[in-house]
């Protein structure tokens, strides 16, 4: 086996007698790519190595402090242990723990905190310190970690995504690749490409992460199919409805995602620079025949309607729904208002 230790830089580090003089208080220093990662499809880019990480462990209480310290102990340099976690309330020492390998990322809130660590594994406390799990062993290095309520989101460096409920010890997502969010379909199998970016990742209250690439691009995971969807995009920027963040005046406009998923991920879109390749396309396609906008308002009427399903978000699907008969009667669409009609009544076509 190749081993996975990183080498010491002579630049950076000065050795005397027993202990280590870093130049520099505040370093940060590369992390170690796993040999897994050459043999992936999807390589995304390592966090690096940094002193120290800080965070505000709880939302509730913005006084309690996370810290991690990736220095090495100045005493006895043969020690394994690599990583001090210390959580503290306005300096007072609350808990600590000590882990074997440096930690890159943290998150945490009301219901527990959790790091993952430059070895791949993955180590989750509760508000006391108490580890709720064993040390979580994963294929290679998270490159993202995030949480909302009970539920913790990890992305790997090989494109691998991961979503467990904390507090009931269930997976959600189970190592769902993202090559296909990043277009791996469409590009040759034996060439090193550069793909669009992971801008965003939120989670949904029913778990469910909702992915925005740099391409004006964002994606829902379907649990049950298996498949990724894609749930907006720049084709759809003709649309009259596109960028307009519908909100019921019963759910007032809120930034928490979880209520209003749509209407949050309406401004989050139009607040990217980035243009998906396929708006000029569209465009032009939209000076050339008049009904095309008709068309593809009610395109992205319809999906908007299947997301907020998916999404579990009762008022926003009511709202997209009267825009959607609305808009039927205005084009005088009959086969698709009594197809309505019968889908409301029940499942379809019962």
């Amino acid at each position: 086996i190749t081993g996975n230790k990183r080498k010491s830089e002579t630049d950076e580090n000065e050795l005397r007698g027993n202990k280590l003089n870093r130049i520099r208080p505040e370093w940060v220093d590369a992390a170690v790519a796993p040999p897994m990662i050459e043999k992936s499809q999807v390589k995304l880019g390592l966090p690096k190595v940094k002193s120290v990480l800080q965070m505000k462990a709880r939302a509730n209480d913005p006084t309690v402090v996370m810290e991690c310290h990736n220095a090495p102990t100045q005493h006895n340099q043969s020690t394994l242990v690599k990583t001090k976690v210390v959580t503290s309330r306005l300096g007072t020492i609350l808990w600590v723990d000590y882990l074997p390998s440096a930690v890159l990322l943290m998150t945490g809130n009301q219901y527990f905190s959790a790091v993952s660590c430059e070895d791949g594994t993955l180590h989750i406390y509760s508000p006391s310190g108490r580890r709720m799990l064993s040390p979580i062993m994963l294929e290679s290095t998270p490159v993202m970690l995030q949480c909302s309520s009970q539920w913790l989101l990890c992305l790997t460096a090989t494109g691998l995504l991961y979503t467990w409920d904390v507090l009931n010890f269930k997976s959600s997502l189970d190592g769902v690749s993202i090559g296909p969010l990043l277009q791996i379909a469409a590009l040759d199998s034996d060439t090193l490409h550069k793909a669009p970016r992971i801008q965003d990742i939120r989670i949904q209250k029913n778990g469910l992460p909702i992915l925005i690439t740099s391409l004006q691009q964002a994606f829902l995971y379907h649990c049950d199919m298996k498949v990724w969807l894609r749930i907006s995009d720049a084709w759809y920027i003709i649309s009259e409805f596109w960028g307009s963040g519908i909100r019921s005046s019963s759910n007032p406009i809120t930034d928490d995602t979880t209520e209003n998923p749509l209407g949050w991920l309406s401004s989050r879109m139009s607040i990217n620079n980035t243009v998906d390749p396929t708006t000029k396309l569209i465009m032009d396609l939209a000076k050339t025949d008049e009904a095309t906008t008709a068309a593809i308002t009610i395109s992205h009427i319809e999906t908007q309607l299947a997301v907020a399903a998916l999404l579990e978000s009762p008022q926003e699907y009511t709202d997209w729904l009267m825009y959607y008969a609305k808009k039927l009667s205005e084009e005088n669409a009959k086969e698709k208002v009594e197809e309505l009609c019968r889908w409301l009544l029940g499942p379809p076509y019962t």
